[in-house]
């Protein structure tokens, strides 16, 4: 296929190479509904009142945001189903914002950096939401996300907007000491993270190799994943039709059907879960007995005559790291913790790994937010590891 630019949002597309030919080549219009139209009313809300200043006002912007949330939510929608919920997110998310020590680059900021392939360069098309500037120096790319799902920093990692997002920074700001990564999520809080030198390299690498794959793709080859169901040829795939004539879940659209469904497999997985803690109980008592830390089922049998494939059975302890923001509060200086919720706002674990890790504490400041770190331990859990089982056996 040709190819004559690339996204974020058209990889994620290619992950079917059937559904980037309609989407890209054929431009076929995939039909969005009211989530996506919400999610656009709060965005553009939200871009005009940092791009016009409103953010700076001394007073009124609950009246602003409200009527540019009117202004757009005209624009897109006919009713008023949704209108409390949007404007409530939008309003959230102006009263948790901290512009103190920021300067605001861009909103809504259309680039391009240029990539090499087989068919000469090409544009990758990357849009901000917004670009910000902390005192140091470092820049944070923010993206604003309405999902209903929180995101962890760990779900970042994977995300392939994110990493584009990561090496499009490195490239326009290579002399920034960091590059954050926010998705500001409007339901709920922000959630930030950043990539190495080398995880970048490794972006750009899998980035060039990606646009091979496209180029050397000729568009049929259909790929079962979770997006079928919002695909614009989802009535056609083959694929598809075969996966739902066997019950397959990608099948389901209707929402009644959905819900009796999933009201089935809650009912089988209660069960499953009681007759694994029966289970668990079973294998605990006797690891405490004999002082075990793993143990070898070698021998099984399952109550047949067949012998079952080895699995180890061992005992795992999670363990998490927390901080009092009262101790906080008592041992460090007023005018750190001042300064801390600020920068930072509440003294969570999460915001005080943010500071440790931009090397925001003096040494000794470090030395005593250390201290204060406690780590606690779960109840053990009972893991096992083998080979995967036939159908025979289970």
């Amino acid at each position: 296929m040709e190819l004559r630019s690339l996204s974020a949002s058209s990889l994620q597309a290619f992950a079917c190479p059937a559904r980037w030919k309609a989407k890209y080549v054929d431009r076929a219009k995939e039909v969005s509904g009211s989530p996506a139209a919400l999610g656009t009313v709060c965005h553009e809300a939200l871009e005009e009142f940092v791009a016009e200043g409103h953010h700076e006002a001394k007073r009124g912007q609950a009246i602003i945001m409200e009527e540019l949330f009117v202004k757009y939510w005209d624009v897109h929608f006919d009713d008023k189903e949704r209108f409390d919920e949007g404007l409530a997110m939008c309003q959230k998310w102006r009263l948790r914002q901290e512009w103190d020590g920021k300067k605001i680059i861009s909103t809504e900021q259309h680039s391009t950096f240029r990539l090499p392939t087989s068919q000469g360069e090409i544009d990758f098309i990357y849009i901000w939401d917004r670009c910000d500037e902390s005192s140091d120096g470092s820049m944070d790319i923010v993206d604003y996300k309405s999902w209903m799902k929180p995101w962890q920093p760990a779900d970042m990692e994977d995300s392939v907007q994110v990493r584009m997002y990561s090496l499009a920074a490195r490239l326009q700001f290579p002399d920034a000491p960091h590059r954050w990564l926010t998705l500001d999520q409007l339901r709920y809080d922000t959630v930030s993270t950043k990539f190495s030198r080398d995880q970048d390299a490794a972006a750009w690498k899998w980035l060039r190799d990606k646009a091979e794959e496209i180029i050397a793709s000729d568009g049929t080859k259909e790929v079962l994943n979770s997006t079928c169901r919002y695909c614009v040829r989802k009535s056609k795939c083959e694929l598809l039709q075969a996966h739902a004539k066997v019950g397959g879940p990608l099948g389901i659209t209707d929402p009644k059907e959905a819900g009796e469904m999933r009201h089935r497999l809650d009912i089988v997985q209660k069960t499953i879960i009681n007759q694994i803690e029966e289970l668990d109980s079973v294998i605990g008592d006797h690891m405490e007995r004999h002082e075990l830390i793993d143990y070898s089922t070698l021998g099984a049998t399952g109550g047949g005559d067949e012998v079952l494939p080895e699995v180890i059975v061992s005992l795992a302890v999670s363990s998490r790291k927390s901080i009092s923001a009262q101790m906080f509060a008592r041992e460090m200086p007023a005018d750190v913790v001042a300064k801390f919720g600020v920068k930072f706002g509440a003294v969570t674990m999460g915001n005080i790994n943010k500071a440790l890790r931009a090397g925001w504490f003096s040494e000794d400041e470090q030395a005593t937010v250390e201290g204060l770190i406690a780590k606690t331990h779960g109840s053990p859990r009972v893991k096992t590891k083998g080979e995967l089982l036939s159908n025979s056996m289970i």
